[in-house]
């Protein structure tokens, strides 16, 4: 006899808990960016982040976790790309586009990384992927364009979005590398690359503060935005990353459709801060939530077919 097994009750408020604090990690750092620059807010952010990890990793699996195993190489490019790129770029890109734009971008990443494994891996994706990968990309034109495209030119926020659609490409890289690490736990694997990114990002924080790019802050300004700091920090960057690990291994691959509160969260900040979003914008942000759930569907079809 058989039980039934309980609705995954805990896994989906963790699901719900870290989408929602990525959402509002958008507002939160955008507003901090006008006090400070983006490489030193996330110099800041994977800095502490990256102490904290390691101090937990000590203490959860002691020292011989602290080792890369002979791939210390792979390591640091894979922080490179996932915090250098995935997280610096995409701060970089957010002070140079709105909020709710870049909640939008983001959330296309599962269909980013279809696309991915057809480029790389030749897994070319089932027709309902393909349908929700061009819904997708037409629900972010119409959010970037605001329904005209003729506009983009004199915005001075296409170049914000495509790094954070860059910044989109490189997280769901250094999130589809992580296989390759099977024997690590995800406490290990993410202290390991958070370190070394965390070093690159000091590199081109250093960089761009010499050509006046960036510029230091003064403790005035950084106590100014102490609590969106502490937001980005921890409530985001490392609550929320932890909680989506652990809602997605309790309910399953199906748990990536709770990306869609991530725009949806931006858009109700948005919206409680008095920004009147067009009908191109909403229709577009419902575009990508739409193709996420066609395509979760479809997936969900195929594996009941092949099951």
């Amino acid at each position: 006899m058989t039980t039934a097994r309980p609705a995954p009750l805990a896994g989906i408020a963790c699901l719900i808990l870290a989408a929602v604090s990525w959402g509002c990690s958008f507002p939160v750092g955008k507003a901090a960016m006008l006090v400070v620059d983006a490489y030193f807010l996330t110099a800041i952010r994977y800095g502490v982040a990256a102490a904290v990890l390691l101090a937990a990793l000590l203490y959860v699996e002691g020292a011989g976790a602290l080792r890369c195993d002979g791939r210390p190489l792979l390591v640091a490019v894979l922080g490179v790309v996932g915090i250098g790129g995935g997280v610096l770029m995409m701060f970089v890109g957010l002070h140079h586009t709105q909020a709710e734009h870049a909640a939008v971008i983001v959330a296309t990443q599962p269909l980013v990384a279809a696309v991915l494994a057809w480029l790389v891996r030749k897994q070319r994706p089932g027709t309902s992927t393909l349908f929700a990968i061009g819904l997708a990309f037409t629900g972010v034109a119409l959010v970037v364009t605001r329904g005209d495209p003729s506009s983009l030119a004199g915005s001075g926020t296409a170049g914000g979005d495509l790094l954070v659609l860059g910044a989109a490409l490189c997280w769901v890289t250094y999130t589809l590398c992580a296989a390759a690490f099977p024997s690590w736990s995800a406490l290990r694997f993410t202290a390991l690359t958070a370190s070394a990114g965390a070093l690159f990002v000091f590199a081109a924080t250093a960089a761009a503060t010499r050509v006046g790019a960036a510029a230091v802050p003064t403790s005035a300004q950084l106590l100014s935005v102490v609590w969106q700091i502490l937001f980005v920090t921890f409530g985001a960057a490392q609550l929320g990353t932890l909680c989506w690990n652990i809602g997605i291994r309790r309910v399953g691959a199906g748990g990536v459709l709770f990306i869609n509160f991530v725009p949806i969260t931006a858009f109700i900040i948005g919206v409680v801060r008095g920004y009147r979003f067009n009908w191109a914008e909403v229709l577009g942000a419902a575009l990508v939530i739409l193709a996420l759930l066609a395509s979760r569907i479809g997936t969900a079809n195929q594996q009941g077919d092949t099951g």
